[in-house]
């Protein structure tokens, strides 16, 4: 749970809780005011009564004529009372009327205030899951394409490993047939050389032929 969430809830809670007390206080003014009405009406018997001792002390006036009085002062006193207990009452429902209409409209908007959190709290939980459903889709989306990319890695890796070793394999042979070629020439140079001294050889004995032939010839000439 949020603290938007929360803050909702604790007004929520604190309206509710306020209500409550109106309405407790309300019923405790009832009460009052209907014990002050008890208190008035017992007054004015008593008052109403001492009236009538009074006047029975006062007057000589024949029985009849009391009873009459008392009778139409005690039909007022009741009239009046039922007149001020209705004045009341009537001023206690037209205030419960308006505590109703009050307590109603802080029901509306309260009720109100509930609709548009209710609101809110599903469009943040629609935007929420609508979220993660887009960063689970991208996560798989790009953990293809790490994938595919690894892959095009790992075989580009292989091409250029064996392209490294046949190239390994060419040098070695290079080397090889170089040092085979270099022993070869070796030899070739060292027969060369050889071939050289043996025609330098035959050239010194062919020279040597020559020159005891002529001498020879020389001799047989003189």
């Amino acid at each position: 749970m949020d603290s938007k969430a929360r803050l909702a809830i604790n007004a929520a809670n604190q309206k509710r809780a306020k209500l409550l007390a109106e309405q407790t206080d309300l019923e405790n003014k009832g009460a009052q005011s209907e014990e002050k009405v008890t208190m008035v009406n017992m007054r004015r018997a008593a008052i109403q009564d001492m009236i009538v001792k009074q006047r029975r002390s006062r007057n000589d006036q024949s029985m009849d004529e009391w009873k009459q009085r008392h009778f139409q002062a005690h039909h007022d006193s009741k009239i009046k009372s039922l007149e001020d207990t209705v004045g009341h009452f009537s001023k206690m429902v037209n205030r419960n009327e308006e505590l109703d209409q009050n307590l109603f409209n802080k029901v509306r908007t309260t009720e109100a205030d509930r609709k548009q959190s209710e609101q809110s709290v599903t469009k943040t939980r629609t935007e929420l899951l609508e979220t993660r459903r887009k960063n689970k889709e991208h996560l798989k989306q790009l953990a293809i394409k790490c994938a595919n990319e690894e892959k095009a890695l790992e075989c580009k890796l292989i091409r250029d490993e064996a392209v490294l070793a046949k190239s390994l394999a060419n040098r070695e042979e290079t080397i090889q047939l170089l040092c085979r070629h270099r022993d070869l020439s070796k030899e070739d140079k060292h027969m060369l050389l050889e071939e050289q001294k043996n025609q330098q050889r035959l050239l010194r004995i062919e020279q040597r032929t020559n020159l005891v032939q002529q001498q020879q010839m020389m001799q047989e000439t003189y």
